[in-house]
């Protein structure tokens, strides 16, 4: 099986599930979705609740497998408030490191790196510096436990 077309396997599930009851009871909203479209991204955002035909999913072919210079480019295109990405590690880990300068002083982050399923809330001033390397804010670490 092509790793694009493997599933979230029970162990990812609960880890989904697990980062949606936190999001959930911390009221956090999203806008739009940016999701990749391989099979465990779309089951993640189903799982936090973001079926695929949910008028705020995008899907993101450039996701896949993609550097953390993709996630710039995506989100430098226009990304509304409260924008949250499905993607994969180890590109979206590496993104919040160059978009977040606090990201390093993070004592879970630098430990564990983004684990899978994990949920990084980052503040990010608008206008010409918008998701330029270092203009982000890292605020909110949502991570499953360890196995």
């Amino acid at each position: 099986q092509r790793d694009f077309d493997r599933p979230l396997d029970a162990r990812g599930q609960a880890q989904a599930r697990q980062i949606a009851s936190k999001i959930i009871s911390q009221a956090i909203r999203f806008s739009t979705v940016f999701v990749s479209p391989s099979v465990r991204t779309m089951e993640t955002a189903a799982l936090i609740g973001v079926a695929a035909d949910d008028p705020r999913i995008v899907v993101s072919p450039t996701l896949y497998e993609a550097p953390s210079e993709a996630y710039f480019d995506l989100l430098r295109g226009g990304a509304p408030d409260g924008s949250l990405i499905v993607g994969h590690n180890p590109g979206m880990e590496e993104f919040i490191f160059a978009l977040c300068r606090n990201a390093g002083s993070n004592a879970e982050l630098q430990a564990r790196g983004l684990a899978t399923g994990g949920f990084a809330g980052i503040d990010v001033a608008m206008g010409r510096e918008a998701f330029a390397a270092g203009s982000g804010r890292l605020s909110s670490l949502l991570m499953p436990p360890r196995p």
